[in-house]
Parts: structure tokens; sequence; C-alpha cells
């Protein structure tokens, strides 16, 4: 006579594997739904770090904490607010005029840890209070290997959340090609200056032409014959005739700690 249905052991041997499935079906979701808040939070910090490349390329300066967080930190896919760092003697400069920074960001994801110096900006997802694993002293952030709890409120519950701590920086070399700095480099723009003769060098004139985004830059010219000087943007003479010969000239122009020298001929003809 023929059986049907399953015997006992065979009901527990498909109850097993259902079980496993099923364990492994929560641990997949759950790995899914980490990866997919960690890609989330990342993609916040990405395109803060473009909103804030964007402001500097049209101002030449960094946005304050309060206009990053209405505009570039309130409504992105994560909805948690973001920590915008940097060093607030940054701010209502042109990071044009910046050489260097003092902010820097200590990567401890790596078999060593990973320095990263000259920072003018970083972006940590879910803000200051909800990073477990950041922290931010003295200028310098430090992201800690996952796993690691720290908490910079310890008021706020102690627990790991892995896809807090998503971090995008702007170094400065990276802000100043947004500003196109090289393009408003401080510079003497003149090539060489005229020529002239002994009769003719008593009304001399001649323009120094200054290039560069700095609103209040500062000249000085040096020459071999003390009758030509430096005045309000032009080379000038005295009144009485020069010898002829060649006169050495150089030029220094200065603004914000950053200076630009250039030396020059002027030709003094005998006739």
């Amino acid at each position: 006579m023929k059986k049907s249905g399953f015997a006992l052991v065979e009901l527990a041997i498909v109850l097993i594997i259902m079980g496993l499935l099923a364990n492994v079906g929560t641990k997949m979701a759950s790995a899914m739904k980490k990866h997919y808040e960690i890609t989330k939070s990342k993609n916040d910090t990405i395109i803060s770090k473009k909103n804030i490349l964007g402001y500097i390329e049209n101002t030449e300066m960094l946005p304050s904490k309060a206009y990053f967080e209405q505009n570039f930190s309130s409504s992105l896919g994560s909805g948690k607010k973001l920590l915008y760092a940097f060093d607030n003697t940054f701010l209502n400069k042109s990071i044009c005029s910046l050489k260097s920074t003092n902010f820097s960001i200590i990567s401890k994801g790596y078999s060593q840890n990973r320095v990263i110096k000259n920072v003018l900006v970083a972006i940590v997802s879910a803000s200051a209070n909800n990073n477990m694993q950041t922290k931010f002293i003295n200028n310098t952030i430090t992201l800690e290997k996952q796993g690691i709890s720290i908490d910079d409120d310890t008021s706020n519950v102690n627990r790991i959340e892995p896809y807090d701590d998503q971090a995008s920086y702007i170094t400065l070399s990276e802000a100043q090609n947004a500003a196109m700095c090289s393009l408003n480099k401080l510079r003497i723009v003149n090539t060489s200056l005229p020529s002239t003769t002994v009769d003719n060098s008593p009304y001399y004139n001649a323009n120094i032409v200054i290039d560069g985004n700095f609103s209040t830059p500062s000249v000085s010219c040096s020459f071999s014959d003390n009758k030509f000087s430096y005045s309000d943007g032009k080379v000038i003479h005295s009144n009485q005739k020069s010898k002829p010969g060649v006169v050495k000239v150089s030029c220094t122009v200065s603004a914000d700690d950053f200076k630009s020298t250039k030396r020059f001929a002027i030709t003094v003809n005998d006739i």
C-alpha cells in the first residue's frame, strides 16, 4: 500500500531548512538595509560637498554655519542633519588668500591611520549629536573604525550606527581650484617698461599694472637711478635729466601675506 504525506523526520528536515532560509533571509535583509543607509548617508555628504564647492566658486568664501544648515543640510535623503566642521578663522576670508589650514582629519578605517592635512571643511553624516564614531577636538576630526562607540554627546543613547559616520571633506587646494584662484594670482602684468631719451627722461611716465583678486595691494619699486620713482601706480621721473644707459628696476606687489616681484630695465638713449 502506497503512503501519502510526509513522515515526521521528513517534516522536521523541511522545517529546519525553512528556518535556515528564514535566518539567512533576515541577515540578508539587515545587510541590505545597512548598505542602503550607508549609501544614503554618504550621498548626503557628497551632495553637500558639491553645494559648498559651488558656493565657493561664486563667492570665494566659505558659507557660514547658519547658511549651511539652512541651505545644504536640512532636506537630504537620510533625513538627518550634517556635521559642518571648519576653522572659524576662515570665515569672511577669501579662499584665494589662504596658504594653509590648521584643520586635519584622522581616519582610522585603514590598516594605518590616514591623516589628511590642509582640510578646509569636513561634512559628516548625522550631525555631531548622532555620530557614534566621530570626535571633533582642536581642529581635528577623528573618524574611528566602525564598531568603536565614541559619542560627542554623552547624553545621547549609546548605540553603534555605522551609517552615521560617512564623511566627505574639501581640501584647501580643491577649494582654490573651485574658486579658480590660479586665475586671480597676485602679479604684476607688465612684461617690460618703455625706454626714453636723455632729453625726455624728466617727463617719463609708465603704468605698473597689478592683477589678482585682492582689494588693497601695495606696490614698492627700487631703481638704480634715483631720479626715477614709483607713485600711485606709475613710474615717474624727477625734473633732472638722466644719463644714457640702462636703469635697473625691481617692483614688488604684496597683499594678505602674498608677494610677487618683477624686474625690469629702462633704457635711456642718448638721443
